[in-house]
């Protein structure tokens, strides 16, 4: 069979393009298709923990990040009710802070690494179907392609898709640990907050904190158990002052650059992450609880 590439990656973000980038630094034949650019932002508070700048550094694509002014986080402040702790980040492994770059930034540095590295990318791409050999073996796509119906051959697919993957659904992979969307969140950016620091508080039903970003702002999250209706604004500034008066403090004299963000919540699960011709990687084999800020690295 004549194909087309080595490997189809269906999604270009940040699960997408770092396995694109790996593999084409590898020599391999890599398209990355999407339906949009990752310049538009997306859902998410972008939290990076060592694991993640240490893969950015790594690659050699933290710098990058850096010289878009993303602040280094050097100190933790964590709240539990009356009690509060901060200490500051130990440098480990080559790697002497966190960083919270702007998903706009993260993404789209990433996409570029991969396509220096020889991967090519296509917006616009919108994954229809599978093509299956007769043993069951995936051997393409077929995609819209700007409002063209189109096909491509490949050794290999990876869905980096999300958690509502199409190539997840093409090819039935089982969920085999279901958790249903327990949590609750809403945030914005603000400007004036003097935190510098990632801050995050809890007390009983509450959960809330700082993530400093780029272009002076911060990230500010409220949640809160599910109980079928999204956090509106009167109720982000009831849980934030509920989490922690600092905090709220805080928030009083800085200003929101943004509006609120907010969702119902992420069901977590774990999928089988590949089979003959397939892979899952990122939200569409594992999707986890934002609350635990390790989306981004894992």
């Amino acid at each position: 069979m004549n194909y087309d590439y080595d490997v189809i990656v269906v999604g270009g973000r940040v699960a997408g393009s770092a396995t694109a980038l790996l593999l084409a630094r590898l020599g391999y034949r890599v398209l990355i298709i999407d339906r949009s650019h990752p310049s538009k932002d997306t859902f998410s508070t972008h939290a990076i923990m060592r694991s993640g700048v240490l893969q950015l550094q790594r690659w050699g694509l933290l710098q990058r990040i850096l010289d878009h002014d993303t602040p280094p986080i050097r100190r933790i402040v964590l709240g539990f009710g009356q009690q509060e702790i901060s200490f500051d980040f130990r440098e480990a492994f080559g790697v002497e802070a966190l960083y919270a770059p702007r998903r706009h930034i993260l993404d789209v540095e990433l996409l570029a690494a991969a396509i220096e590295a020889g991967a090519e990318f296509r917006q616009g791409y919108r994954l229809l179907d599978l093509i299956f050999a007769e043993n069951g073996r995936v051997t393409g796509i077929q995609a819209n392609a700007n409002g063209t119906q189109t096909e491509l051959r490949a050794r290999f697919v990876v869905g980096a898709d999300g958690m509502r993957s199409r190539v997840a659904a093409a090819v039935n992979a089982p969920a085999y640990e279901t958790h249903p969307a327990v949590s609750t969140y809403a945030y914005g950016y603000f400007a004036g907050i003097s935190s510098g620091s990632y801050d995050a508080y809890f007390v009983p039903g509450v959960a809330a904190g700082f993530i400093p970003t780029n272009d002076g702002l911060t990230a500010v999250f409220t949640a809160r158990p599910n109980n079928g209706s999204l956090i509106d604004d009167d109720e982000f500034y009831r849980l934030a002052a509920a989490a922690s008066p600092n905090m709220m403090a805080q928030l009083k004299t800085a200003e929101r650059m943004s509006p609120f963000y907010r969702t119902l919540g992420l069901p977590g699960f774990l999928r089988v992450p590949g089979g003959p011709g397939w892979a899952l990687v990122g939200d569409a084999g594992f999707t986890k609880d934002p609350i635990s800020a390790h989306g981004i690295s894992d």
